[in-house]
């Protein structure tokens, strides 16, 4: 037998069986890459991604926002002055009063006890929303309670303001049907800055040309309870940093949830921003009006209703809470 050809037929039959090594090798590659397009083809786009988690988040605002006690399981709601303090009500605000139907519609002028009772059922909505935040279950109990007490403001003249604008009343919209107006002679007790006004000419107005959505309304509730700096005195880095967190997510929710194309989402986005300002005049506006009424002896002022307060004073000259 011919060595040289017993040698090439060899060569042959090697190759052969490289060439389906290498053929396995392929397929078994292109399956791996068909499987990961598949897989990717399968995963949903990143938009579709941000609308899931921002609905199901407006499923859970919805859910407390339309939470109501069974007027039968306690008494009426008592608007007598009580020594409670904030940290008690702020986990039990349903000692302040049981959570009715929230109806910002504007209807009629709100008496001494409208006023009283809004002030404490948006109380219960802010602590309903606050203890049901990841963020802020995840911080301290001291920072907790520091934040709590510095943020209430902001979130209940965001809402009074909502309201407000799509009422269309001329003073500031309660949760219970009524509203207090701005003209001074209607008013159920005066005010010392004439607070409904300003109210309503700085941010009513504005919030009305935008005609806010529900999703907007909701989620600007709670974007407004982390977006101001700087933070609080006395909280510990670690919060800061939740808090910044909180900020940036909420945030990028708010913008998610504005109805209208990105370039217009950026300049609606950028309108509510710039009325931020406006809602911090009025928190301390607020607290003026609360010392005033508190010296004429009008509305009673309860301890928790105090810490709030005492709060703005207690933060550095300069800087806002």
């Amino acid at each position: 037998m011919n060595p040289r050809a017993v040698q090439m037929e060899t060569n042959e039959n090697d190759q052969d069986e490289d060439e389906e090594v290498e053929s396995a090798l392929t397929k078994e590659a292109c399956s791996q890459t068909d499987a990961s397009a598949t897989v990717k083809s399968m995963s949903p786009p990143h938009s579709v991604v941000k609308n899931y988690e921002r609905e199901q988040f407006l499923s859970f605002l919805r859910a407390i926002y339309n939470r109501v006690d069974d007027p039968n399981a306690r008494g009426p709601p008592s608007i007598e002055t009580t020594s409670v303090l904030f940290e008690t009500v702020f986990y039990e605000p349903t000692l302040l009063c049981i959570r009715t139907p929230i109806t910002p519609t504007g209807h009629r002028i709100a008496t001494l006890r409208d006023v009283l009772f809004d002030f404490r059922r948006c109380f219960v909505l802010y602590a309903d929303m606050m203890t049901a935040l990841p963020e802020i279950c995840a911080l301290t109990e001291a920072d907790r309670i520091t934040i709590a007490k510095n943020r209430f403001a902001p979130f209940y003249w965001w809402l009074a303001c909502c309201w407000t604008a799509k009422a269309g009343c001329d003073g500031v919209c309660y949760s219970n049907g009524s509203y207090h107006p701005s003209e001074v002679s209607q008013k159920a007790f005066p005010e010392a800055r004439n607070v409904s006004r300003l109210s309503v000419e700085s941010v009513s107005v504005p919030l009305r040309s935008l005609d806010l959505t529900e999703a907007e309304v909701l989620i600007g509730s709670i974007y407004n309870i982390f977006q101001e700096f700087p933070r609080p005195p006395n909280i510990s880095l670690e919060s800061e940093m939740i808090m910044e967190r909180g900020r940036d997510k909420y945030t990028r929710m708010m913008i998610n949830c504005i109805p209208v194309g990105e370039p217009q989402s950026a300049i609606r986005f950028g309108t509510i921003s710039i009325l931020q300002a406006s809602i911090t005049s009025l928190k301390y506006l607020t607290s003026d009006n609360i010392e005033v009424s508190d010296v004429l002896q009008i509305v009673p002022i309860d301890d928790w209703t105090n810490d709030i307060f005492q709060a703005r004073k207690n933060c550095p000259q300069g800087a806002d809470m």
